[in-house]
Order: structure tokens, then C-alpha cells, then sequence
């Protein structure tokens, strides 16, 4: 996250607002959005959900879904 000049806020803010797109491995997932007024939009958190926790993999910028 701090590499890529994201904090705490911003992160949850794209989990729990963003897009949802599963990944191939089973419960993960890319969730992503823009934020305004950053210019390396999208931003991107990839995540697992291991009930009843959710686990941040990493965080990624100018992230583009396929």
C-alpha cells in the first residue's frame, strides 16, 4: 500500500464500494474503482475471503480488469 501512495482508508473504500471480479483460484478476487483526484486510476485490491476473515493480498494502481 505505501509503495503505491494508498492508506487504510482509501483500501477499504475500494473493497467496500468497488467492483467485484473473481479471480481463478476459489474465494479471490480483484475488487476495484477509481478514486478522484488520483491520476493513477484504478486502483485495485486483490483479496481472499477465508470466513469470517477477509485477507488483502496486495493493492495495485493503473489496474485494468480483462
Amino acid at each position: 500500500m505505501e509503495l503505491r501512495g494508498l492508506d487504510q482508508g482509501t483500501v477499504l473504500s475500494v473493497i467496500q464500494t468497488g467492483e467485484i471480479k473473481p479471480k481463478s483460484q476459489k474465494n479471490k478476487f480483484w475488487v476495484y474503482r477509481e478514486i478522484p483526484g488520483r491520476e493513477d486510476n484504478m486502483i485495485s485490491v486483490s483479496i481472499s475471503i477465508e470466513a469470517p476473515h477477509l485477507i488483502v493480498i496486495t493493492t495495485m494502481i493503473r489496474w485494468r480488469p480483462l
